[in-house]
């Protein structure tokens, strides 16, 4: 075919898997395309190139082409990306976009459509200060964390599968806002109600593409009830995008001989009602179900929805909700970027990597204890693995230390999966008390320097934080009348070394209150744990 005959084969390679690829078209319109495509599933291959700008619809146009491929001959070896996320030491973004490894030139060929809602919008910065009603909320923020998991399954144990989780509560609870604050971590779409991600208004064969197409990130598939034409069909929907997005390998065919790349990706889905609960199958698939699309229940009985408190600075929850939606809609796709050229960064040393992450996830599996249940270790995979990403995160400053402590948090969010009836022990002492920090204007130390409270002003306080939030200040009244269990709760705190008193010939569990903060009354002195975990 010669360039007088209009299209014609620009390049061939043979990938890593032993795949043969084509760029076919012209100067101005091209696109590459697999000849495995083109032998199993002619309709579809002939689609990407119309997709790609190469029109070739009579029969004579079409045969003409498979004339020129059969007779190519020169095919060189190429690295290529078929779809989004890892490949090899390179990642490769939804946008086309491709971060490579230092010292690494190779030419990457991407051959998968570009979708502009994976184009960075904004800034992390903004993205941050935007999404600050999720501070210290556990599910806002282990959701928006669980959106950076895809990326560490390259360096997980093999046996974790990728991960999938389904919020579900009441209409106007915050559940589809919390789920496209999760998407704008990798996309965004300020036309769409759902953001960078996409409804459960889709086929179970569509449901495969979803899947490469958010390869190395997290799908989000909003409002179950959504899911097929029928009755019938969204139970077909349901049960196979469940078992199919939980492998990391794509859909064989009977005839392909070649190695299929890979797929890392998180799933994360909003319903009204548990999908395993609009899926009738018999007991050991629904256990199956249940154990691969784990549930964050949100409490119907609950006033603030996916938030455990009132967001500071809003004066309702449906005034922060909207806030973190606009957030979404603004900014997005920027704090994957961050995440994953840290990623790399530290991927250079691959086995100190390897060994960071496994210890995250026995530090997180040592303070939760086993789990026991059909299912419940592979939920705890899903949630220690989303700690170590929340920790990794912190270090590299893609989510903001202030955001508040990962592993008490985590561990509500294990506990409320598994059930109340399979919860351990309460709280610890100190979880209990950065809870009532979190949940309570506090005064601030900094700012009594020149003006110390008066007795009045006193014993009205919450508290007193120390400048730099290492500390509190509780006034003893206030402490016992708030814990029940004061006690025990002050016995704990004493023994894990968290509770500072007086010392001498009598020692004593409070402190007289630092004359900088109020010439009366009597406080506890706690001290804060580091707000890295």
């Amino acid at each position: 075919m010669s360039s007088d005959d209009g299209p014609q084969i620009i390049d061939a390679v043979i990938d890593q898997h032993g795949n043969y690829w084509i760029k076919f078209g012209t100067a101005t319109n091209s696109c590459w395309v697999s000849l495995a495509e083109l032998a199993t599933d002619e309709k579809a291959f002939f689609a990407k190139l119309t997709n790609g700008g190469v029109r070739l619809y009579t029969s004579k146009s079409r045969n003409k082409f498979k004339g020129a491929v059969e007779e190519h001959k020169e095919y060189r070896k190429g690295l290529v990306a078929a779809t989004s996320g890892w490949v090899g030491r390179h990642f490769v973004f939804g946008d086309g976009t491709v971060i490579s490894p230092k010292n690494d030139a190779r030419e990457l060929i991407v051959t998968f459509p570009p979708d502009r809602k994976f184009t960075p919008v904004g800034s992390l910065i903004a993205w941050q200060d935007a999404m600050s009603p999720v501070k210290k909320q556990p599910v806002c923020l282990f959701v928006l964390i669980y959106a950076l998991v895809a990326p560490l399954l390259k360096f997980a144990p093999p046996n974790f599968l990728n991960p999938q989780l389904e919020l579900v509560g009441p209409p106007e609870c915050g559940k589809t806002t919390i789920a496209v604050a999760a998407a704008s971590v990798w996309a965004g779409n300020p036309d769409s109600e759902v953001g960078g991600g996409q409804t459960w208004d889709v086929t179970a064969l569509y449901l495969d593409r979803a899947k490469a197409a958010h390869a190395g990130g997290i799908l989000v598939l909003d409002e179950g009830n959504l899911a097929g034409a029928d009755k019938a069909g969204q139970k077909e929907v349901i049960r196979r995008g469940i078992f199919s997005m939980s492998s990391k390998g794509m859909r064989r065919r009977f005839i392909d001989v070649t190695e299929t790349p890979l797929v890392h990706v998180a799933v994360l889905s909003t319903s009204n009602t548990p999908l395993r609960d609009l899926v009738e199958v018999p007991g050991n698939t629904r256990d199956a179900l249940m154990s691969r699309m784990p549930t964050i229940q949100v409490d119907d009985r609950h006033e603030y929805g996916v938030f455990k408190f009132l967001p500071k600075g809003f004066a309702t929850s449906r005034e922060a909700a909207d806030a973190i939606r606009n957030a979404a809609l603004a900014d997005y796709g920027v704090a994957s970027r961050a995440f994953v050229e840290h990623l790399m960064n530290a991927s250079e040393d691959e086995a100190g990597l390897r060994i960071r992450i496994q210890d995250l996830i026995g530090k997180f599996r040592k303070e939760v204890g086993e789990v026991e249940g059909v299912g419940l270790n592979r939920v705890l995979n899903t949630v220690a693995l989303t700690f170590a990403a929340g920790v990794l995160a912190k270090e590299w400053g893609v989510v903001p230390k202030g955001w508040g402590r990962l592993l008490p948090a985590f561990a509500e969010i294990l506990q409320s999966i598994r059930g109340a009836k399979q919860a351990k022990a309460k709280p610890r002492a100190i979880d209990r008390v950065v809870d009532y920090v979190s949940q309570n204007d506090l005064a601030n130390a900094k700012n009594l320097r020149k003006r110390p409270l008066t007795a009045e002003q006193f014993h009205q306080a919450r508290g007193i934080m120390k400048a730099d939030d290492s500390e509190v200040l509780i006034p003893t009244s206030v402490f016992t009348s708030t814990f029940s269990d004061h006690t025990a709760m002050l016995n704990e705190l004493k023994k894990e070394g968290y509770l500072k008193g007086e010392g001498g010939m009598k020692p004593k569990m409070s402190i007289k209150t630092p004359k900088m903060v109020c010439a009366v009354g009597r406080v506890y002195r706690i001290v804060l744990p580091a707000q890295t975990l």
